[in-house]
């Protein structure tokens, strides 16, 4: 199926933080609506910038266009929005500094609040108004995934929960309105090239992520939870998932490519990586 795939360029969003989002319209004239933000991993892009760089080509399935036809697949009566990094340094890492504060190579610093989701709901509301859909950007129920690096946003935004569930928010402002939107997060083989915070592990933190009611997916490869290279993955994603099963979430975890030793190939190679996203995307719990 073809599906009408708009880049919406410099994307007004907080305090003049802009991003590239690549749109496509719900499926279906279905109701009710709901939208799906989909944050992507190293090296994903539009199709040209992947085939300019010497190495990237051969992952040209891997672009960010492309998952976003998966998506409308899975989701037919969903808008899709996926947000491009503010920078992808060398064609390769993905930064994604207006969302959390991060280095040249993207690994974050996780603050209390960088205000990810006033720029999230900024955006939203700037793709409203830039398509006409006014669904988009206030009142329907909102699917946040991220894929691999992309996984750095969602990180964030729990740190942020927890900021201002400490706070007294008026019922009508941004952030709450956000906040009572979204119903699911999505973690697709997490990942980056910091020595730690992959996953949330504060019991502070995940408590008051659990007082959102927010539904959690979680899906992993041996690549990233198996590398005895990278040993804190494993343990940190472990303790994400058991706390949060501790704290009675809503969620679905499961490890693809179980049976198989840790590869790149499983995680990253352009055959397996869409069909790593293909499989987590369409066995996600739909409500």
């Amino acid at each position: 199926m073809t599906h009408n795939i708009q880049r919406l360029v410099g994307v007004a969003g907080y305090n003049e933080r802009v991003n590239d989002v690549i749109f496509v319209e719900k499926q279906t004239s279905l109701e009710p609506v709901s939208v799906v933000v989909f944050f992507g991993g190293d090296v994903q892009d539009y199709p040209e910038n992947m085939k300019s760089h010497r190495d990237h080509g051969a992952y040209l399935e891997y672009n960010l266009e492309a998952v976003a036809g998966i998506l409308a697949s899975k989701f037919k009566n969903s808008f899709i929005c996926i947000i491009r990094p503010a920078k992808i340094e060398l064609k390769t890492f993905s930064c994604f500094s207006n969302f959390v504060t991060c280095n040249d190579i993207g690994s974050p610093t996780h603050l209390p609040n960088h205000n990810a989701l006033l720029h999230l709901t900024t955006l939203l509301q700037s793709v409203a108004e830039k398509t006409g859909h006014s669904e988009v950007g206030y009142g329907s129920p909102l699917t946040v995934i991220g894929f691999s690096k992309g996984c750095v946003v969602l990180n964030q935004l729990l740190h942020e929960f927890h900021y201002f569930y400490n706070l007294p928010l008026d019922k009508e402002s941004h952030i709450s309105a956000l906040m009572g939107r979204i119903k699911k997060i999505i973690w697709l083989d997490g990942g980056h090239s910091g020595g730690k915070d992959t996953w949330v592990t504060s019991s502070d933190i995940l408590s008051s992520f659990q007082s959102t009611g927010i539904m959690v997916d979680i899906h992993v490869t041996p690549y990233q939870v198996n590398d005895d290279r990278r040993p804190w993955i494993s343990k940190e994603e472990r303790q994400f998932h058991t706390n949060l099963k501790k704290l009675g979430v809503v969620l679905f975890r499961k490890v693809h490519f179980a049976e198989e030793p840790p590869s790149l190939e499983n995680h990253f190679l352009p055959s397996q990586t869409i069909l790593l996203i293909r499989s987590c995307i369409f066995e996600i719990h739909d409500e």
